[in-house]
């Protein structure tokens, strides 16, 4: 961002103090940083920056430092709001598994659901309290591991691009994947649906992408039990899948869009 308001002296000497790994700064921190200044100029200098752009207030109290940013500046600005991890279609790109810049960024949290919008990204924190877990600290960012990641995606696929997305990614990541720590985290907290569609959608990718998805894998997904399920919550025409007692109403082609 090319900034034209020039600062006062005092809002340079305050800005160029914060620290460049810091993508968030409170109130406290900048009087911490000057306790010779009286709390009411800090106040002033602090709006003044706000009016000239150099910070935007997250809430009270917290403000965006605005700096030519990468996704972890984006990720740590959303995660000093509210604690939690990255997750969903965030991690999928933290893992370079989407090749575009989504402008919703994705936090799991066991906190209440709610949405954050700035200028530039709407920060989506989704409550997960049930399976919150499985996240490592990468690039100073709590972020899902990668088998967890595949997990939240099927877990929530409305937030993670949906199974193309979420397809294309398991066919970039399988030489990657630690397939026995992905049965460990399905095994305590899947859904024997969310077993039954991630069973397909890998069953799938064998078939028509020849992917190197261990066959034992795919054998421990079908050994679960399957009730007559639909692949998506709507009415749309479908394909049955006897194997895996599943209505495919987003259709083959569809899930994997990338590969026709």
């Amino acid at each position: 961002m090319k900034i034209k308001n020039y600062l006062t002296k005092q809002e340079q000497m305050i800005f160029e103090n914060i620290h460049p790994s810091k993508t968030t700064i409170t109130s406290t921190d900048i009087a911490t940083l000057f306790p010779n200044i009286p709390k009411q100029r800090l106040n002033e200098i602090i709006n003044s920056l706000k009016n000239k752009k150099y910070i935007t207030q997250l809430k009270k109290g917290v403000y965006e430092v605005i700096r030519n940013k990468t996704n972890i500046d984006y990720f740590k600005t959303a995660l000093s709001i509210y604690p939690g991890y990255i997750s969903f279609l965030s991690a999928l790109r933290h893992y370079d598994l989407i090749d575009y810049e989504p402008t919703t960024i994705f936090v799991a949290t066991t906190n209440k659901s709610k949405e954050i919008t700035n200028k530039e990204y709407l920060y989506k924190y989704i409550n997960i309290k049930k399976v919150f877990s499985n996240y490592i600290l990468d690039n100073d960012v709590f972020v899902s591991s990668l088998e967890k990641t595949i997990f939240d995606c099927f877990y929530k696929p409305q937030h993670s691009g949906g199974y193309s997305v979420i397809s294309k990614a398991l066919f970039d990541s399988c030489e990657k994947i630690n397939w026995n720590e992905l049965i460990k985290i399905y095994e305590k907290y899947s859904t024997n649906r969310q077993y039954q569609i991630t069973g397909y959608i890998l069953d799938l990718l064998k078939k028509k992408t020849n992917s190197n998805i261990p066959n034992k894998i795919i054998t421990h997904f079908y050994s679960k039990p399957k009730s007559k399920t639909k692949l998506l919550n709507n009415n749309n025409k479908s394909k049955f899948v006897s194997k895996w007692n599943l209505q495919n109403n987003l259709g083959e082609k569809e899930i994997l869009s990338w590969w026709y």
